[in-house]
């Protein structure tokens, strides 16, 4: 997701780990004015301006048998950090069992509720050429609505993928967000992915 980045991957180590890195380059990218701890007339990250740190990401994955793991910390231009781990397991070919962690922290450029912590759980299941994929989520507190009282935001997907040819397949899913006791939003989509 950065612009104007330098990307390393090194070779697999011992066959089972990698490590990544990204380094960016220090500018807004053409974003928004980011109000955060300044005002409205003189933004803490001005539309256009040039940002206040150099973004980067680390990341190191391994993988082994049936089992596999990564772990991730980014920083962008405005100082978000997001540190995250997930991990997947596949107790027979045909399942694979997954889940994560991540947090996010906002405290240089949001003033309420700039902690974001989330984890979800799913699993892929596949039968002949479709794929079932299955999964439940929560994240706290969902900054978007700006109240430091908001509740979990809780979501549960279901969805099935078939195989037209190796690179298209056809797909439907459906999800339910549940933002707070008494608002909950459904989410249906249905449709054709290719590779080109």
């Amino acid at each position: 997701r950065f612009s104007n980045a330098v990307f390393y991957n090194t070779p697999l180590i011992a066959g089972i780990f990698q490590l990544n890195a990204t380094v960016a380059s220090k500018e807004a990218n053409n974003g928004p004015a980011i109000v955060g701890r300044g005002t409205t007339l003189a933004p803490q990250f001005a539309a256009n301006s040039t940002a206040a740190v150099v973004p980067y990401s680390l990341s190191a994955t391994a993988t082994t048998g049936p089992f596999a793991a990564y772990a991730a910390y980014e920083r962008n231009a405005v100082d978000t950090k997001l540190w995250s781990v997930g991990a997947s397991f596949k107790p027979i070919p045909d399942l694979k069992l997954m889940g994560s962690y991540q947090k996010q922290d906002q405290e240089e450029s949001v003033l309420i509720n700039p902690d974001t912590k989330a984890w979800l759980i799913g699993a892929n299941y596949t039968i002949g050429p479709g794929l079932i994929r299955a999964g439940y989520g929560q994240k706290t507190p969902d900054n978007a609505l700006g109240s430091p009282t908001i509740a979990k935001t809780k979501q549960v997907s279901v969805g099935y993928d078939y195989n037209l040819s190796a690179r298209t397949y056809l797909y439907v899913d459906a999800a339910r967000k549940k933002i707070t006791p008494t608002t909950t939003f459904n989410f249906y989509s249905l449709g054709i992915h290719h590779n080109f």
